[in-house]
């Protein structure tokens, strides 16, 4: 399938998790993780470079600077070939639709025409995969199987078909909830920042299959 984008569809790509450096690093904060690693992955390999985080509407904002690139005049300053736009989210994790949906609403807002047909990412934490691996679920109605984020976002977007890529963070053996709280609220080993860090780059295979029009 080609595009008829030549740049692919326009992405919102925002992550969730909790915020402050109090929860940095921690398993239920992969999703953030992820995202910044998928921004340097950019960065290094790809021909455009993201601009450094700052701040937007109560969260972390990174989108795509010109490039250099040369034609019959020489080296020109041009648009960057990429259309996704970096987000990640400044609230909690438990309350997270709010936040979304008004970075949604503004993205879609600030260029209505090109991001007409564009598409919302939430990359967060995932139970169900190892740390390293990734899930990709592009039914937004599926369900959340206790994850308070991606519920508060179905809450906030019910009729915005947004794709969820969970970044595996691994279960406890014991399914108790106090359990699974102490786990996901525990800061990572360096061994699982590598994973995770591994993971958010390899979640751009998928996203330009998403930009590219290969995922419904």
């Amino acid at each position: 399938m080609v595009s008829s984008n030549p740049i692919g569809i326009p992405l919102l790509i925002c992550s969730i998790g909790n915020p402050t450096a109090t929860y940095a690093k921690t398993l239920h904060s992969a999703g953030h993780v992820a995202v910044q690693a998928l921004r340097l992955h950019q960065n290094q390999f790809k021909a455009q470079n993201f601009s450094p985080w700052k701040p937007h509407l109560s969260g972390q904002i990174s989108t795509p600077e010109d490039v250099r690139k040369f034609n019959w005049k020489g080296f020109e300053m041009a648009p960057s070939d990429s259309d996704r736009t970096l987000w990640m989210s400044g609230s909690l994790m438990n309350i997270s639709g709010p936040a979304v949906k008004k970075v949604w609403q503004w993205w879609r807002a600030s260029t209505e025409t090109r991001n007409a047909k564009g598409r919302l990412i939430i990359v967060h934490d995932e139970l169900e995969k190892e740390i390293g691996q990734y899930l990709v679920k592009t039914n937004p109605k599926s369900s959340a199987k206790g994850h308070n984020g991606i519920k508060s976002i179905q809450s906030s977007l019910p009729n915005i078909p947004f794709i969820r890529i969970g970044i595996g963070i691994g279960r406890p053996v014991s399914r108790d909830a106090d359990t699974i709280i102490k786990h996901v609220l525990r800061r990572m080993t360096q061994r699982e920042l590598d994973g995770v860090e591994r993971a958010g780059q390899a979640i751009n295979s998928p996203i330009r299959d998403i930009q590219d029009g290969y995922s419904s």
